[in-house]
């Protein structure tokens, strides 16, 4: 038995249908707000703005616009976490606003590397922790990571300082990298968002960079000992080194809990920006630890330590017959975030 078609919903020319007021009870199309029969899942779509209907969907007694197309692109991981969506930049990429009007984000500049033979210890890059940034009608935002500094192989060097983490959007944000680390025959720290440690008898170097930053420490000749000072970090500075002791690192900065669950996924080491440690050239001394969140622990009779987390400074090298090696910072970071709700 044949089906009978039902040609009754069928145009065969342009029409114009009345849907002044609304179509069913689940979708209302108007310049008011329905005042009755209020369900979850209704979509109401608001005539009156001047270009474009305004589309809101009922639920949990209250109308709230979708966020349609407002999900940016961009980084090399991202998550959705506590109801904020996050892009983590660990190389130079770029990021697409996709109609945000702003973000926040954590800029985090390279570490600086430590020096070489009984040496200080390298600063840490600076930190902005999720300042807000305006990036409306903005196509794209331009996101480079600051490199590491290295460590130093030749007392006539300085560790090298890390490379300026930056966001380029309708302003330019810029987490300068840490100082390197004082070497034997090159004692004083460099300048940095934090200062690296100054080796021998050399005087605290005074920060200069942008982001949070501290001093590294001083050296100090004490009976021969050459005890060097250690980087400064994010959140204090570095210790001068003293009585055949190198100085330790300063401390870094602790990230929100949501920030530390992205290291499931993202490589994050912890937290990050903390100093190297300095380092001391006798025998019977001891050498400085690299600051909590992440600096590289001085050396002693051996190479310094690596930088651990994003942004942290390495430990300066030691002595042991011959000048020794000062180890590399660790790279900065960049990481966007955005509610993911309306």
């Amino acid at each position: 038995m044949g089906r009978t078609r039902d040609t009754s919903k069928i145009f065969t020319s342009l029409q114009t249908i009345d849907v002044s007021s609304s179509l069913d009870s689940r979708i209302f199309i108007s310049s008011a707000s329905p005042t009755s029969g209020n369900t979850n899942g209704r979509i109401w779509i608001d005539t009156s703005t001047a270009s474009v209907p305004t589309i809101s969907v009922f639920g949990n007694n209250s109308y709230r616009t979708p966020r349609f197309g407002r999900l940016g692109i961009g980084g090399d991981y991202f998550a959705e976490i506590s109801g904020f969506r996050y892009h983590v930049f660990t190389s130079t990429g770029t990021f697409t606003p996709n109609g945000l009007s702003s973000i926040n984000t954590l800029i985090i500049g390279g570490g600086g590397g430590g020096g070489n033979g009984g040496a200080g210890g390298g600063g840490a890059g600076g930190l902005f922790n999720y300042i807000s940034v305006d990036v409306s009608g903005l196509s794209s935002v331009a996101v480079t990571v600051g490199a590491k500094g290295l460590g130093s192989t030749n007392t006539a060097n300085r560790g090298g300082s890390g490379s300026p983490s930056t966001i380029i959007a309708k302003t330019t944000i810029t987490a300068d990298g840490g100082g390197g680390g004082g070497s034997a025959g090159n004692q004083l720290g460099l300048t940095g968002a934090s200062s690296g440690g100054s080796s021998n008898s050399s005087t605290r170097i005074a920060v200069t960079g942008n982001g949070t930053g501290n001093q590294g420490g001083a050296g100090n000749g004490d009976g021969g000992l050459y005890d060097s000072g250690g980087g400064g970090g994010a959140g204090s500075q570095g210790l001068s080194g003293a009585n055949g002791v190198g100085g330790n690192g300063g401390a870094g900065v602790a990230l929100d809990a949501n920030t530390l669950t992205l290291s499931s996924f993202s490589g994050m080491s912890g937290v990050c920006a903390g100093g190297g440690g300095g380092n001391e050239s006798g025998a019977t001394g001891a050498s400085g630890t690299g600051g909590t969140y992440g600096g590289g622990n001085g050396g002693k009779a051996g190479t310094g330590s690596p930088a651990s987390s994003f942004g942290s400074g390495g430990g300066g090298g030691g002595y042991s017959g011959t000048n020794l090696n000062g180890a590399d910072g660790y790279n900065g970071i960049v990481v966007i975030r955005y509610p993911i709700v309306a």
